[in-house]
Order: structure tokens, then sequence, then C-alpha cells
């Protein structure tokens, strides 16, 4: 099977700042403008020929690049939740940019897996993994041919082996049950 992902737009943070959101209420922060331009250039996209149907994670900045593909491409969209982005804090309780990006830069530090004997806040890579692969491998057991998935650099990474995935950008993999991802890159 093949898999097209497409990192969502560029997120604009302002509101959920603005009103103190915390935890996933974070995660509904929608597109900027420039956001919505990367998901537009997305759609059209040669690779997403042939796609069947569109597979995106819950949050709002992935559904609303979904909604644009799905809007120039004439496919459905399926939301599976496992597909959101890298958890900061497991407990859902991150109360802004600023804790979140300092939990990020401890997830690099330890290179995405919790140093031996310690446990973290963090999802580490080999979680992001074990939720994420069951999804790949619904769809391949469904017997899909080509599927777009929309979802995060996190999320991506594990799959593409690519450090740096740009928002809006379109990479293509060969998918199949025995596929190995990619840990830390």
């Amino acid at each position: 099977m093949k898999i097209v992902f497409v990192r969502h737009g560029e997120p604009d943070k302002t509101y959920v700042d603005e009103k103190g959101f915390i935890g996933m209420g974070r995660d509904m922060a929608p597109l900027t403008e420039l956001g919505i331009a990367q998901a537009k250039e997305a759609s059209r996209s040669p690779l997403l020929q042939g796609c069947q149907i569109i597979v995106a994670s819950p949050y709002t900045r992935a559904l609303y690049t979904a909604a644009i593909l799905s809007k120039n491409a004439n496919l459905d969209i399926l939301v599976e939740i496992d597909l959101h982005e890298f958890l900061p804090d497991k407990t859902f309780q991150v109360k802004g940019e600023e804790e979140n990006s300092n939990l990020h830069k401890e997830f690099i530090k330890c290179r995405g897996e919790y140093p031996q004997g310690e446990t973290k806040k963090w999802e580490t890579i080999s979680e992001i993994i074990k939720r994420t692969k069951p999804v790949m491998d619904k769809y391949y057991d469904l017997g899909y041919e080509k599927i777009v998935v929309v979802a995060h650099g996190g999320v991506i990474r594990r799959y593409a082996g690519i450090d740096v995935i740009a928002y809006g950008e379109v990479l293509e993999v060969e998918y199949n049950k025995e596929f190995q991802c990619f840990g830390w890159v």
C-alpha cells in the first residue's frame, strides 16, 4: 500500500494562548493564512492522484488541512484518533507554548526515549509507533492500495525517516505490515 503523508499547514496558536487553553485544548489552533496556502498547495500534488481516502489526525490543524485536500481531491475523510501528534505531556496539562517547548527540548535531548530507569511526562518514539502502526495496518488489511494520511511531523518522521518535514510537505511511502518504523532521525 502506498501512503501519501501530508504534514498539516502552519498552525496559529494565538487564540489558544490568549484564552489560556491547556493540554489538548491547545490543539484546537486553526491554520494561519500561510498554513491554508500550504494546504492548498499540497492539494495540487501529483502524488494525490489515485488515492482512495484521506485519513486524518483529529487535531484542528490536521482536519483543516484534510478538509482542503478533500475539497480539491474529491476524497472522503476518516478521522483516526491515534494519528495525533507526539504528546509533550501525557497528563494533558501543558499550560502554554513555553512549557510545551521545554518538554519538547527534553524529548530531543533524550533522543525520544527515556533514559534507563527514568520516566518522563512526554510520549516516547516507541509509544508513537505503537499507537500509529495499527492505524496503518488497518487500512492495509482493508485492502486499500493508496491512501492520504494527514498528520504531524512527529508521526510522519516514524514512516518517512526524514528529520525535517515542512508544513504542507507531501511524501510517499511504500507500506506493508512488515514495515520497520524509524526511531530517532
